[in-house]
């Protein structure tokens, strides 16, 4: 019984309360030595995304996705050091109903994955077209899915 009431309290994810307000790149750092690679083989990739909330606005969250891509070492010329990009993306978002998830700490997971799942696709974007004509060009972000960039952080024990 107590389980049916816990869903039935449970927070619904709305996909039309969901909104995108603004994107800014907050950090693009490029170490282009090479001339452009052929192949995204040539690349390692590592991200991860963090939520964040904004007091003043209620019923904002932010995610920042940061994103490193390296030149592997088999790749690079003798002697060379690391190559790499480093990128660091915020997209706002506002929801509907936000605020009161957010009092009562129950931020529906499907909410989260979905804004993560947005802010990575719109970091894919901006680094394809930033990144075009260097030796990074042809680095394009694998998709992945969200639980890879973030996880809920774990509960305290009570």
């Amino acid at each position: 019984m107590a389980n049916s009431s816990e869903a039935a309290t449970a927070p619904k994810f709305v996909a039309d309360a969901l909104t995108v307000c603004k994107v800014q790149v907050l950090h693009l750092s490029l170490d282009d030595t090479l001339p452009p690679l052929a192949g995204s083989s040539q690349y390692a990739f590592k991200s991860e995304a963090d939520i964040l909330f904004n007091a003043l606005e209620a019923d904002q969250l932010r995610v920042d996705v940061h994103t490193t891509i390296m030149v592997r070492a088999k790749t690079r010329p003798a002697g060379a050091g690391k190559m790499r990009v480093r990128a660091q993306l915020a997209v706002v978002f506002r929801y509907q109903g936000l605020d009161n998830l957010r009092q009562t700490g129950k931020l529906p997971l499907p909410l989260a994955w979905t804004a993560v799942s947005l802010a990575y696709s719109t970091m894919r974007g901006q680094l394809q077209a930033r990144l075009a004509g260097t030796s990074f060009g042809e680095a394009c972000l694998p998709v992945v899915s969200p639980q890879q960039l973030w996880q809920p952080p774990a509960l305290a024990a009570e």
